[in-house]
């Protein structure tokens, strides 16, 4: 094994007992002494490859979530649907997600996030986060009439966000399978989506 193949092994180890650490004892409370440690590097060593947390926590989160916001830009773009529409598969697509990710969801979404209509956060996390919410924001607007700048497409976006993410929290402990769920609880999904829509578009017209 050369010297390359050694590092590529040495810095996926890290990356692997970062994932387990931080989903089991907390983003916060983990120490990258103890990600080396578990790794089976040394303090120093793991600091060639990951210069602190938050890089490592990037580095775990980046690949999903940019799958993620092509699915959404793909929605987006799909002319076929309209406004309302583009909305529900965008949401069953974060919901599906979340549960796919269950063990690393709080981290993907949470660990050390600021507010999501932030315009330049000091994470590249977070900003991979707001780019996700800028998407839902934008086909909000599309779906309200409104500039996705204006205040109340703010409001309803966060409220949207706000219900995705519960509906997600909910199943992050159950031990059903992905595919189970999905099997059992899809219609409740989109039957859960819908009525927020139609309480979004009523509550327009007042």
């Amino acid at each position: 094994m050369n010297k390359a193949q050694r590092s590529e092994l040495t810095k996926q180890a890290i990356l692997s007992a970062a994932a387990e650490l931080f989903t089991n004892t907390g983003f916060e409370e983990v120490t990258m002494r103890e990600i080396a440690k578990q790794a089976g590097c040394s303090h120093t060593a793991i600091y060639i490859y990951f210069q602190d947390k938050e890089t490592l926590l990037f580095q775990l989160a980046r690949q999903p979530l940019q799958q993620l916001q092509d699915r959404l830009h793909e929605l987006q773009q799909d002319t076929n649907l309209a406004s309302d529409a583009t909305l529900k598969q965008m949401a069953l697509a974060l919901i599906h997600f979340g549960l796919t990710y269950r063990s690393m969801y709080h981290l993907f979404f949470f660990a050390r996030s600021s507010r999501v209509d932030e315009k330049e956060p000091n994470l590249v996390i977070q900003k991979l986060r707001n780019d996700l919410f800028s998407i839902l924001r934008a086909s909000m607007a599309d779906m309200i009439n409104a500039p996705a700048d204006d205040p109340q497409t703010l409001a309803y976006t966060r409220a949207f966000y706000y219900c995705l993410h519960g509906i997600i929290t909910t199943y992050l402990e159950s031990e059903e399978p992905d595919s189970e769920l999905h099997d059992r609880l899809d219609d409740t999904f989109e039957l859960t989506i819908d009525i927020f829509l139609a309480g979004i578009r009523q509550h327009i017209q007042r």
